[in-house]
Protein backbone atom coordinates (compact mmCIF):
# COMPACT_ATOMS: atom_id res chain seq x y z
CA UNK A 1 0.00 0.00 0.00
CA UNK A 2 1.29 3.22 -0.40
CA UNK A 3 1.44 6.20 2.06
CA UNK A 4 -1.58 8.79 1.61
CA UNK A 5 -0.50 12.07 -0.15
CA UNK A 6 1.85 14.09 2.22
CA UNK A 7 2.48 11.52 4.73
CA UNK A 8 6.07 10.04 5.90
CA UNK A 9 7.17 6.94 3.95
CA UNK A 10 9.51 4.63 5.70
CA UNK A 11 11.96 2.86 2.95
CA UNK A 12 12.76 -0.57 3.88
CA UNK A 13 15.91 -1.76 3.94
CA UNK A 14 17.63 -3.58 0.67
CA UNK A 15 18.96 -6.10 2.59
CA UNK A 16 15.95 -8.49 2.80
CA UNK A 17 16.47 -8.99 -0.79
CA UNK A 18 19.50 -11.05 0.34
CA UNK A 19 17.91 -13.32 2.95
CA UNK A 20 20.00 -16.19 2.82
CA UNK A 21 17.41 -18.63 3.35
CA UNK A 22 15.06 -17.34 1.21
CA UNK A 23 18.09 -17.49 -1.15
CA UNK A 24 18.71 -21.11 -0.54
CA UNK A 25 15.01 -22.14 -0.14
CA UNK A 26 14.77 -20.34 -4.01
CA UNK A 27 17.71 -22.20 -4.85
CA UNK A 28 16.32 -26.14 -3.52
CA UNK A 29 13.28 -25.35 -5.72
CA UNK A 30 15.21 -24.87 -8.84
CA UNK A 31 17.34 -27.65 -8.26
CA UNK A 32 13.99 -30.01 -7.84
CA UNK A 33 12.08 -28.65 -10.57
CA UNK A 34 15.50 -29.54 -12.78
CA UNK A 35 16.06 -32.58 -11.42
CA UNK A 36 12.35 -33.69 -12.09
CA UNK A 37 12.93 -33.07 -15.99
CA UNK A 38 12.87 -36.12 -18.07
CA UNK A 39 16.51 -37.61 -19.37
CA UNK A 40 15.61 -36.17 -22.77
CA UNK A 41 15.45 -32.89 -21.67
CA UNK A 42 18.89 -33.16 -19.90
CA UNK A 43 20.32 -34.68 -23.56
CA UNK A 44 19.06 -31.50 -25.01
CA UNK A 45 20.23 -29.42 -22.58
CA UNK A 46 23.67 -31.01 -23.37
CA UNK A 47 23.52 -30.25 -26.76
CA UNK A 48 22.74 -26.98 -26.49
CA UNK A 49 25.67 -26.63 -24.17
CA UNK A 50 28.04 -28.11 -26.57
CA UNK A 51 26.76 -25.63 -29.41
CA UNK A 52 27.29 -22.57 -27.04
CA UNK A 53 30.79 -23.38 -26.27
CA UNK A 54 31.25 -23.93 -29.82
CA UNK A 55 29.93 -20.51 -30.95
CA UNK A 56 31.79 -18.78 -28.03
CA UNK A 57 35.22 -19.54 -29.59
CA UNK A 58 33.92 -19.91 -33.25
CA UNK A 59 33.19 -16.64 -33.05
CA UNK A 60 36.72 -15.43 -33.04
CA UNK A 61 36.94 -16.24 -36.49
CA UNK A 62 34.18 -13.72 -37.67
CA UNK A 63 35.80 -9.96 -38.83
CA UNK A 64 34.14 -8.23 -35.69
CA UNK A 65 36.19 -5.56 -33.37
CA UNK A 66 37.82 -7.04 -30.52
CA UNK A 67 35.05 -5.33 -28.22
CA UNK A 68 32.46 -7.13 -30.01
CA UNK A 69 34.16 -10.72 -29.50
CA UNK A 70 34.93 -10.27 -26.05
CA UNK A 71 31.27 -9.43 -25.49
CA UNK A 72 30.02 -12.41 -27.95
CA UNK A 73 32.44 -14.94 -26.14
CA UNK A 74 30.87 -13.12 -22.25
CA UNK A 75 27.25 -14.16 -23.69
CA UNK A 76 27.91 -17.47 -25.11
CA UNK A 77 30.15 -18.50 -22.56
CA UNK A 78 27.93 -17.63 -19.88
CA UNK A 79 25.51 -19.37 -21.78
CA UNK A 80 27.37 -22.42 -22.45
CA UNK A 81 27.86 -22.66 -18.43
CA UNK A 82 24.76 -21.77 -16.84
CA UNK A 83 23.28 -25.42 -19.91
CA UNK A 84 25.79 -27.18 -18.43
CA UNK A 85 25.36 -27.17 -14.81
CA UNK A 86 21.45 -27.43 -15.61
CA UNK A 87 21.98 -30.52 -17.95
CA UNK A 88 24.33 -32.04 -15.23
CA UNK A 89 21.27 -31.17 -12.74
CA UNK A 90 18.83 -32.41 -14.62
CA UNK A 91 20.46 -35.89 -15.31
CA UNK A 92 21.85 -36.89 -12.23
CA UNK A 93 24.09 -39.76 -11.38
CA UNK A 94 22.39 -42.11 -13.54
CA UNK A 95 21.49 -40.41 -16.73
CA UNK A 96 25.61 -39.05 -16.88
CA UNK A 97 25.77 -43.03 -16.69
CA UNK A 98 23.39 -43.55 -19.35
CA UNK A 99 25.66 -41.13 -21.68
CA UNK A 100 28.88 -42.67 -20.99
CA UNK A 101 27.83 -46.49 -21.69
CA UNK A 102 26.40 -44.66 -24.92
CA UNK A 103 29.87 -43.98 -26.22
CA UNK A 104 31.49 -46.08 -24.57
Amino acid sequence: KHPPHGASFKYKSCFHIFNPLLLMSKINKIKNWLSSLSFRAGVICAVVCILCYAISFAQMLLPFSVTAKGILWAVFFGLAKASQYSAILILGKTGIQRLRSFFS
